[in-house]
């Protein structure tokens, strides 16, 4: 009798693990779409990983300023720049010319104009200087030269000097 129970309990334990693998009609094969789920399917599936967002690239067509200085010292020598980034760059530059055209530490610090976007004319004319500034170029050296000559006391001929534009420039900027 004990065999008997002994086989009983082994069969049913064996038709339920044969009915838990497959829920697969009689006749049907596993893996048939009349198949129900297997016991997997309640077990987590591992998930792939989705490749991350590609990042867009967003270009764009900008103005940048630019800028420009003239600088004298009290001999008159002049530094000047132009297309500057920044306007502490344009008087830096233009300090810097200043000194490599003879002027000296302290004295190239007298900044004339700075300017941005612009154009800029430097007259000089009986120890008098001028500097104006406009959008046209012919424009800012008219005005520099007829200004120095309506202050120029001893009546002498100004001369126009220095002339140069800044203008701003389209770049591309990525994003």
């Amino acid at each position: 009798m004990k065999l008997w129970h002994f086989s009983w309990i082994a069969l049913v334990f064996l038709c339920g693990e044969v009915f838990a693998q497959t829920a697969c009609p009689v006749g049907v094969p596993p893996g048939d779409p009349r198949c129900g789920p297997s016991p997997e399917w309640h077990q987590p599936q591992p998930q792939q990983a989705a490749p991350p967002p590609r990042r867009a690239i967003t270009r764009e067509w900008v103005w940048e300023d630019r800028w420009g200085a003239i600088v004298r010292d009290r001999q008159g020598r002049l530094g000047t720049s132009e297309n500057q980034k920044g306007e502490h760059s344009a008087r830096v530059t233009a300090i810097e010319a200043c000194r490599a055209h003879g002027g000296d530490l302290w004295g190239c610090r007298h900044v004339e104009i700075v300017y941005r976007n612009q154009c800029a004319a430097f007259a000089l004319g009986g120890g008098l200087g001028i500097s104006g500034r406009n959008v046209d170029l012919e424009e800012a050296e008219a005005g520099v030269i007829a200004a120095c000559n309506a202050q120029n006391s001893e009546r002498a001929q100004c001369q126009l000097v220095y002339s140069g534009c800044s203008r701003a420039e389209q770049v591309v900027r990525y994003y």
